[in-house]
């Protein structure tokens, strides 16, 4: 999905080609050198937009290239060579900090004569002006002019405002920081952040989610990718937090390179009551009622609930939840006390639990309880009696 093409820009959802060459005679670093700027990609909508290239030109002789780059903020810088003519062994980049080339910035990029283009990755941890080298080993005695492409894109890092709905591209792998994104909720429900990556396969990421002071107030979590029926890894994952009114910051750890992120948010009606004596009701048979337990909650705080058996009969109490860490569910009788194997668990992830009676229970009135487990989880849940 993301792969750098060069005939087409494919790393952003296959859609963006390339439109438009701005041709610099790139001279070696120095008060009049032209110096190169990057696209920027941050969101869904930057793939409507033209990227440009640079042209870069090798006179008769001229072996070595190296000009300024203008960096207009923190993130991950994407620097891809693509060749125009063969006649050439093969070509060497690399990002510097410093005019005088000293303080390397990411890895060396190696391009070869006849094979595909070579993208390379540099984090830049501030905006500011960096410095690029180029290398040219040429083919035999091959001492004629020879141009290169050079295209520049950078992927914004470090701490970002995202809103509700919009994709944003993000890139991380075991040599980049960690990124993190802050979050506005106007009132109390389920937020979703979903991840996509580039390619089918075992991934992971960690997240950690922090107040408007930036201090922990969830359990890191680490979530992965998921087979399906036939075997094969999505390339997504989803990650939830119950959350009331506030501003808020995920600490995301994604070490699968190229990705987008995004969140949703679901509004969730709480019909629980507070205690045994307040237990909303459920009508058996009926429509699954809605509870939210959110990180501000206490731990003590418990969602009661409760329904009636008008006649001895045999029920299933379902409960689908949308958990970070781990909610407890129980089923209770009539005295509050819970019913053999109706504890359990709601743990983190998408999850569905059932608890079915051994045979008809009794007339009368059930309870179930739904609570935290431990103060930093949260969750949304839905209860269905039938």
């Amino acid at each position: 999905m993301f792969k750098l093409s060069k005939k087409i820009f494919t790393m952003i959802l296959l859609v963006a080609v390339f439109m438009g060459s701005l041709k610099v005679q790139a001279a070696p670093v120095n008060e009049d050198s032209e110096t190169l700027t990057h696209n920027t990609i941050a969101t869904e909508k930057d793939v409507d937009k033209d990227f440009n290239y640079y042209e870069t030109i090798f006179e008769n002789d001229v072996k070595e290239l190296s000009y300024p780059v203008k960096v207009k903020q923190q993130g991950v810088l994407l620097i891809t060579l693509q060749e125009t003519d063969p006649n050439f062994s093969t070509l060497t980049g690399q990002l510097y900090e410093d005019a005088g080339l000293t303080k390397k910035v990411g890895k060396t990029i190696y391009l070869s004569s006849g094979g595909e283009e070579k993208m390379g990755i540099a984090e830049v941890k501030k905006a500011g002006t960096y410095y690029i080298k180029l290398e040219l080993l040429r083919k035999y005695d091959y001492k004629e002019k020879l141009s290169f492409n050079l295209q520049l894109d950078l992927i914004p890092g470090g701490t970002r405002e995202i809103k509700k709905d919009v994709t944003y591209f993000a890139y991380q792998d075991y040599d980049t920081s960690e990124n993190l994104y802050k979050i506005v909720v106007n009132k109390t429900g389920l937020v979703t952040l979903n991840i996509k990556f580039d390619k089918e396969d075992l991934q992971s990421a960690r997240f950690t989610l922090l107040n408007s002071q930036k201090k922990p107030i969830s359990e890191q979590a680490s979530v992965y990718t998921e087979k399906n029926e036939k075997g094969a890894y999505s390339n997504t994952l989803n990650q939830f937090y119950a959350l009331t009114k506030g501003t808020y910051y995920v600490k995301v750890d994604a070490r699968g390179g190229l990705h987008t992120i995004k969140y949703s948010f679901s509004n969730v009606t709480d019909k629980s009551g507070a205690s045994l004596g307040k237990a909303a009701g459920i009508k058996v048979g009926g429509s699954a009622v809605s509870g939210i337990c959110t990180t501000a909650d206490k731990k003590t705080k418990e969602d009661w609930y409760k329904f009636t058996l008008s006649k001895e009969q045999a029920i299933k109490v379902s409960i689908d939840s949308k958990v970070d860490g781990k909610l407890m569910a129980e089923v209770c009788d009539s005295k509050g006390k819970t019913v053999w194997y109706g504890s359990f668990y709601l743990y983190s992830g998408v999850q569905s639990k059932e608890v079915e009676s051994s045979g008809k229970w009794s007339k009368g009135t059930y309870y179930i309880k739904v609570y935290k487990a431990d103060e930093k989880s949260s969750g949304s849940y839905s209860i269905k009696v039938k």
